[in-house]
């Protein structure tokens, strides 16, 4: 009875930044739930490379997915949330940890690996999101309104991870508003209207 997006068709470069822009209702978030395997579209496809997504389940997509509800384990530590997606890959425990003090190292939560999150800020629960979504090695990562809720410690920690994602060649597709993540972006969609080239692209 509800049609969440219609007469769609986007093109995302191997290891370019994309934003999604448009007014609340628009789409963004459908779009984001479709690419990232937690919708599936009543019509259409979604390709990655030439490999078609239907019924391909989030797990299996290599999709780093950072949600603008935190989506964070209330019962469990920090470190135990950064964990969760990784006990489903082959990996040894000296290895898991190794990736789990990295991603708490880059959002700057070292300090915090034991402590449970219903201690933390809204700010701190949204790096935690970053962090369980950065470190499975994604090939694509997506974030709807990554900033929304960050203090300025985590803003810049955001800054830092989006350069790093630049550095690592990974695929990037954000909503957001906020010009501190803009001036990263190579393409911009805003749903129902165009594309547009940013920053000379």
């Amino acid at each position: 009875d509800f049609t969440a997006l219609k007469t769609f068709d986007l093109e995302i470069a191997d290891g370019e930044f994309m934003a999604l822009l448009g007014p609340s209702g628009c789409g963004k978030s459908t779009t984001m739930n479709m690419i990232a395997g937690m919708e599936e579209p009543t019509e259409g496809r979604i390709l990655f490379g030439e490999r078609d997504m239907a019924g391909v389940p989030m797990g299996r997509r290599g999709v780093g997915f950072v949600f603008q509800n935190y989506a964070i384990f209330t019962h469990m530590t920090v470190r135990q949330n950064v964990a969760y997606p990784l006990k489903t890959r082959k990996m040894s425990g000296a290895e898991m940890d190794r990736k789990i003090a990295g991603a708490l190292e880059l959002v700057g939560l070292s300090d915090y690996a034991n402590r449970s999150v219903i201690t933390l800020s809204g700010g701190q629960m949204q790096r935690i999101g970053l962090a369980r979504a950065l470190y499975g090695k994604p090939r694509l990562v997506v974030l709807d309104e990554p900033n929304a809720n960050l203090d300025s410690e985590g803003e810049a920690n955001l800054q830092q991870v989006v350069r790093r994602l630049r550095q690592d060649h990974v695929t990037l597709v954000l909503v957001t508003h906020r010009p501190s993540l803009l001036e990263h972006i190579d393409k911009v969609m805003v749903i129902g209207l165009m594309i547009a080239p940013v920053n000379g692209g």
